[in-house]
């Protein structure tokens, strides 16, 4: 239920990046992909509450906002500042995120240091 709305948003990116179809130039098709695929996987993420750890309201909302900000609907060939300041700024929320979540997960113990009990 929580990954509805993943699935109920991409029609709407078949319709803002006809190339995610395999419409357009190879450039194109790749950078509609890209685009969306790292915007429907921090989507995910962030319905989901979980990437390495469980992750705090603010965390996901960020990330929620990130991800959307990436798969804005604009054609991957618009140069309009906006449109790609917008895409940037979520990009840089995402990978922020990410490095912070995946720094502050828990250390896995070394299994040579166990002691037999």
């Amino acid at each position: 239920m929580r990954l509805g709305f993943v699935e109920l948003l991409m029609p709407f990116l078949f319709v803002a990046m006809p190339s995610v179809l395999m419409l357009g130039s190879p450039l194109h098709i790749l950078a509609s992909a890209t685009l969306s695929t790292i915007g429907v996987v921090g989507l995910t993420v962030a319905f989901a509450g979980w990437l390495v750890r469980h992750l705090h309201l603010i965390e996901r909302v960020l990330i929620g906002a990130g991800a959307l900000m990436v798969m804005w609907p604009e054609g991957v060939d618009s140069m309009d500042p906006m449109i790609l300041a917008t895409r940037l700024i979520g990009f840089c929320v995402l990978v922020f995120f990410a490095f912070r979540i995946f720094l502050s997960r828990p250390a896995v113990a070394d299994p040579s240091n166990a002691r037999n009990l």
